[in-house]
């Protein structure tokens, strides 16, 4: 399923959404789940490693972490020098690489997992990216229209990213707060 969602995007998809016909765009982005279907599965392999990390030795974690660093440091060198033509977006099944496509990611992933746990041993942070991640459902539903209702209005088309994350966080929080508070609001808001 893999191999067909590259070999599909490199001959259907052009390398810039502007003229990518509705014609060939799969309805839901069906299309997506031949590319993201490797990644839950890797996920779903990794989840006793995930689950027991406790158990893991911490020589390995770092020697994983450095891998990953080093396998997104040389990407990202490549594509930054122009060696490199490296493209993916999920929205729009971008996908120019058959092996970066499924590597890249993955190291994103190890990092960000690797940094969690070192997180978690700082109490603050770890309550509050807690807070944060369970309240994920809804930020990803209102980013955008943060953006485009507050965000650019307010700051035009050159806004500040981290302003952006400020304000989709913050606003999207107190919906998720607000989604609390009934049992109601929370199956409307939070789907749960």
């Amino acid at each position: 399923m893999y191999t067909v969602g590259i070999v599909w995007s490199n001959l259907m998809v052009p390398d810039t959404i502007a003229g990518y016909p509705m014609y060939l765009r799969f309805p839901w982005n069906a299309d997506v789940v031949l590319v993201a279907l490797p990644y839950v599965y890797i996920g779903f392999r990794l989840q006793d490693i995930i689950i027991n990390s406790k158990n893991v030795n911490k020589n390995k974690y770092l020697a994983t972490g450095i891998v990953a660093i080093g396998a997104i440091t040389i990407t990202a060198y490549g594509f930054i020098s122009g060696k490199l033509n490296f493209l993916i977006d999920m929205r729009y099944s971008v996908y120019k690489n058959w092996l970066l496509t499924l590597v890249i990611p993955v190291c994103f992933f190890t990092v960000l997992f690797l940094l969690s746990k070192a997180l978690e041993k700082i109490p603050v942070v770890n309550n509050l990216l807690f807070y944060i991640g369970d309240a994920t459902l809804i930020i990803m539903y209102l980013h955008l229209m943060i953006k485009d209702c507050i965000v650019i209005p307010m700051c035009g088309e050159e806004y500040s990213i981290w302003l952006y994350l400020l304000i989709s966080i913050v606003i999207s929080m107190g919906v998720y707060f607000i989604s609390k508070i009934s049992p109601l609001t929370k199956w409307l808001l939070n789907g749960k």
